[in-house]
């Protein structure tokens, strides 16, 4: 959470006032304060916290998303066969 309001204070949010139906509306940044990132030390810290913390979700998220296609394929098979 520390992360999340560091970074919110470099960001200008537009407004559409739509409701968000999926993510890719969610919050999306008008313009972004780059001094404040270039300048601030904390602020690099914590967009490396989060690039580390997304990273690992992906590898994650990847890697189950594998054993069930795997799980499904098995699925799959057996019913064929039976």
């Amino acid at each position: 959470m520390e992360a999340k309001q560091t970074l919110t204070e470099a960001i200008v949010v537009r407004v559409t006032n739509i409701p968000t139906t999926e993510f890719g509306q969610s919050n999306p940044p008008e313009d972004v304060d780059r001094n404040m990132l270039l300048t601030n030390p904390v602020m690099l810290t914590q967009l490396q916290v989060c690039y580390e913390i997304q990273d690992n979700i992906y590898v994650v998220t990847s890697r189950t998303r594998g054993q069930i296609l795997a799980i499904l394929d098995q699925i799959r098979a057996e019913r064929e066969a039976a």
